[in-house]
């Protein structure tokens, strides 16, 4: 059991590394879509936004439980995010034109 923990515990702190040493990416966005998924033992719920860039392309992103509530469809502006292969990495989204 120790050595599962401490196994577990270099792989977070090795994925962290990783995830803070790749380059950010910011584009101008638009949230064209939101959706949960529920899974897994506990039924946790994760929280995804669908955000379309200006050459058309689409990233789907998984965001906390406050930004998912905070963004609504339609709404433009700047995404921050990072990327390696799949794995899309939210950072931020500053609203620059909210559509209600």
């Amino acid at each position: 059991i120790v050595g599962f923990v401490a196994c577990s515990l270099i792989i977070a702190i090795y994925r962290s590394h990783v995830i803070k040493s790749l380059p950010t990416t910011e584009a101008f966005a638009k949230v064209v879509s939101k959706h949960t998924a529920s899974g897994g033992r506990y039924s946790l719920k994760t929280f995804y936004v669908t955000f379309e860039l200006e050459d058309a392309s689409r990233k789907v992103i998984s965001v906390k439980t406050e930004t998912y509530g905070l963004l609504l469809e339609g709404d433009n502006g700047t995404l921050t995010y990072k990327e390696l292969g799949k794995l899309k990495i939210f950072v931020n989204f500053s609203v620059e034109n909210r559509n209600a």
